[in-house]
C-alpha cells in the first residue's frame, strides 16, 4: 500500500510541475516571441517606407526583426510584472538619447494581439510621431505600449469599465431600456462584460455577420419589423445551423419542433428545416410577430420567445407586473434581453469595443443557384453532387436542412454552386436512372447466421457503409430472407 501511495504522490507532483513549468514558462515563452514576431512585421513594413535611412541599418535591422540589432537602434521589448496583471508586454521605441524610463507616454494600447489593421496603425502613429520630431530622423521618440493580459497560448483583451457602460440613450427595438430602473444597469453591465470578456467568440459573430444579417436585416424589413430582432439569432445559435438544446431548440433561431411545424416549417427524420436560415426565418419572424401581438412588448415577446409564451403568461398572471424589467423570471430568461443588447452594441460598433476588423477578416456570403427537381425514388445526395459537378460537402452546407444521406421521393428545391444549374437536370436524371438499375444489381439476401458484421467482411466494405446504403440502425437484427443493399469495393461474380 505504500508504495502505492508514493507512486500515486509522486505522479500527482510530476504532472503539477509540468503544468507549472508549460503553464508560467514555456507558454510566455512562446507567446512573448508570437508578440515580438507580430510587432516587428509591422514595423519591417514601416522600415521599407522610411524617408531617409543613409546607412541603410535601420532598414535591415527592421526587415530582418533581430532584436540585438534593434537594441543599438533603440528598441526594446520589456516584459512587465504588475501584480494581479503577470504578463504585459510593451514596446518600446526611443531615441538613444532617451531612456525607456523617461518616456512612459502612452500614443497607443492595443486591445488583443496585434491584427493587420492594428499593424498599419502602429505604423501610422509611429509615422506621426517621426514626423513631428524630425522628418529626416530614424532615431527620434515614439513610444508603442501593447496592453496583453497572458493566459495559457492565448492574449485576451483588458476589459474595462469604461466599455461595459450604456449609452446615453440605449433601445431596444425602438423601446427605451430604463437603465435608471432598479437593477437594469447592473444586468446590463454584467452582460456586456462577460461578451466583451469572450473575444473569440464575438469575432466568430463578427466574421459571420456579412453572411447572414443583412438577409435577415432584409426580412425584418419586408415584414415590417424592427431591425434589431436581426441580433437573436447570434445570441440563440451564434448564427450556426446545427446548434441545439437539451430541450430539443435548433438551428438558427432555436425554434422548438412543434412551433417550428406550426409556422409552417417541415421537421422530421429526412428534413429539419429549422437548419436553414432561409427557410426558417421567415417562420421564426411569423413567431415573434405573434409573440408581440400578444403581450404589447418587445421585451416580454423576447422573453416569451426564450421560455414560452404560456410560461410567461403564468408569470404575469402570478406577479400582477406586466414590465419585463421588473419580472422575476428564470436566470436564463433574466439576461435573455440583456445579451441581445449586448450582441447588438458590439456588432454595429466592433471598433468602439476593441474589435479591428478590415473587409476580408468577414466571412463571405452564400453563393449559390437554386433548382427545382424531382426525385421518383429514395435518391443520393452524391447524386445530387455529381450532376451539379461538386461534392458532397458543398451540397449539405448549401442544403442544412437535408438529413442524412439521402433525399425521399418528393419534389425539392436545391441549392447549387454558381453556374452548376445549367444542364443539370439532364444529368441528374441520367445517373439516377443508371443508380437504380445498379441497385437492383446490389441485393444481397441475408443467409442463416449472417450479421451486418459478416456481410461487410464478405464485401470488403465498412459496417457503417450498410447502415447508410439500407437506413438501419447497428443494432438491427437480421433474419434470414431479408435483402440488402451492398455495393462491394471490386465486384465478384460469385458474389
Amino acid at each position: 500500500m505504500d508504495s502505492i501511495y508514493w507512486a500515486c504522490l509522486l505522479s500527482f507532483m510530476a504532472g503539477a510541475c509540468g503544468y507549472i513549468i508549460t503553464r508560467f514558462w514555456i507558454m510566455p515563452i512562446r507567446h512573448y516571441r508570437r508578440v515580438k514576431r507580430q510587432l516587428l512585421k509591422g514595423l519591417s513594413e514601416y522600415a521599407q517606407k522610411l524617408p531617409s535611412d543613409p546607412t541603410g541599418k535601420t532598414k535591415k535591422a527592421f526587415s530582418a526583426g533581430r532584436l540585438r540589432d534593434l537594441r543599438r537602434l533603440g528598441v526594446q521589448l520589456v516584459s512587465v510584472h504588475d501584480g494581479e496583471l503577470p504578463y504585459w508586454y510593451r514596446l518600446v521605441l526611443v531615441s538613444r538619447k532617451e531612456s525607456p524610463q523617461a518616456a512612459s507616454e502612452p500614443i497607443l494600447r492595443l486591445e488583443n494581439m496585434p491584427t493587420s489593421g492594428q499593424a498599419r496603425q502602429c505604423i501610422d502613429v509611429i509615422k506621426s510621431r517621426l514626423r513631428a520630431t524630425d522628418p529626416r530622423s530614424t532615431q527620434s521618440i515614439a513610444i508603442l505600449l501593447c496592453w496583453l493580459i497572458l493566459f495559457p497560448a492565448m492574449a485576451e483583451a483588458t476589459v474595462t469599465a469604461e466599455a461595459a457602460r450604456p449609452p446615453e440613450s440605449l433601445t431596444l427595438c425602438n423601446e427605451p431600456v430604463p437603465m435608471g430602473q432598479g437593477d437594469v444597469r447592473e444586468r446590463f453591465e454584467r452582460e456586456m462584460l462577460l461578451t466583451l470578456g469572450n473575444r473569440t467568440q464575438v469575432l466568430l459573430w463578427l466574421k459571420r455577420s456579412k453572411r447572414f444579417l443583412p438577409y435577415i436585416s432584409e426580412e425584418l424589413r419586408k415584414a415590417g419589423l424592427p431591425d434589431d430582432l436581426k441580433y437573436l439569432p447570434v445570441i440563440e445559435s451564434a448564427l450556426m445551423p446545427h446548434i441545439g438544446s437539451s430541450a430539443g431548440a435548433l438551428g438558427f433561431w432555436q425554434l422548438m419542433p412543434a412551433t417550428a411545424r406550426k409556422y409552417g416549417l417541415t421537421v422530421d427524420e429526412h428534413i429539419d428545416q429549422r437548419r436553414d436560415v432561409y427557410l426558417s426565418t421567415p417562420a421564426a419572424l411569423d413567431y415573434l410577430k405573434s409573440l408581440h401581438a400578444r403581450f404589447s412588448s418587445w421585451a416580454l415577446a423576447l422573453a416569451a420567445y426564450n421560455m414560452g409564451e404560456e410560461g410567461l403568461d403564468a408569470e404575469i398572471l402570478e406577479q400582477k407586473n406586466t414590465d419585463y424589467y421588473r419580472l422575476y423570471l428564470s436566470l436564463e430568461t433574466q439576461r435573455f434581453v440583456f445579451k441581445l443588447l449586448a450582441a447588438k452594441l458590439v456588432i454595429a460598433q466592433p471598433e468602439s469595443y476593441g474589435f479591428q476588423m478590415a473587409p476580408d477578416d468577414y466571412f463571405e456570403p452564400l453563393r449559390f443557384e437554386t433548382v427545382r427537381t424531382e426525385c421518383h425514388q429514395e435518391t443520393p445526395i452524391r447524386l445530387i453532387a455529381t450532376a451539379a459537378s461538386t461534392d458532397f460537402k458543398t451540397i449539405k452546407d448549401l442544403n442544412p436542412h437535408l438529413r442524412g444521406y439521402y433525399l425521399q421521393a418528393g419534389s425539392y428545391a436545391l441549392r447549387l454552386p454558381p453556374g452548376s444549374t445549367a444542364g443539370f437536370e439532364r444529368r441528374f436524371r441520367k445517373m439516377a436512372d443508371d443508380y437504380e438499375a445498379q441497385r437492383q444489381q446490389r441485393i444481397y439476401v441475408v443467409q442463416n447466421g449472417d450479421s451486418l458484421s459478416t456481410i461487410a467482411a464478405k464485401f470488403d466494405v465498412p459496417v457503417a457503409a450498410l447502415l447508410i446504403w439500407n437506413g438501419i440502425n447497428v443494432n438491427k437484427t437480421l433474419y434470414a430472407g431479408e435483402r440488402l443493399v451492398v455495393f462491394p469495393r471490386t465486384l465478384n461474380p460469385e458474389q
